[in-house]
């Protein structure tokens, strides 16, 4: 699969959805390196303006995951911080955010981030859950029970 998807953005380089599953094929392949590639070229491949930002988003939401895969975690949330930028609803960015600042041990970042996550994604559990811990490690306990029941 990873092949075809090569072979496509070589014949239509503006298809941009064949560069996100090359480089999830790649992934899928343990090919990692190359799969961060294969994203860097899609965000460059996504047309500018309104209209493609969630597309560009999720091209850096790869890009992130990649490093992030890869035990770069400050280039990974370099790269969450820019899917924020170009799409701030993108929950999923946010959430991951959050989990590299508490690995940190930055509660403060990792409350914001997890905040915004789940401002945009009321339903994601595992936002809620990271957001609870985040909370009580700053002494907030209630509200951390809260967020955790919500879970």
């Amino acid at each position: 699969a990873a092949a075809a998807f090569a072979k496509a953005t070589e014949m239509a380089p503006g298809f941009e959805e064949a560069y996100t599953y090359w480089g999830n094929a790649l992934q899928e392949l343990g090919q990692t390196e190359e799969a961060l590639q294969v994203f860097q070229k899609g965000v460059k491949a996504v047309s500018q303006g309104p209209e493609n930002a969630a597309k560009r988003a999720m091209m850096h939401f790869h890009i992130a995951n990649s490093h992030g895969s890869l035990g770069r975690q400050d280039e990974a949330l370099k790269s969450y911080k820019e899917a924020t930028k170009v799409n701030p609803t993108l929950a999923a960015a946010w959430t991951n955010m959050g989990t590299i600042y508490q690995g940190k041990k930055q509660n403060e970042e990792a409350r914001h981030a997890l905040e915004e996550a789940v401002k945009h994604d009321p339903n994601l559990a595992e936002a809620y859950t990271n957001l609870g811990i985040a909370l009580q490690d700053l002494g907030e306990t209630e509200l951390a029970v809260n967020a955790t029941r919500t879970a």
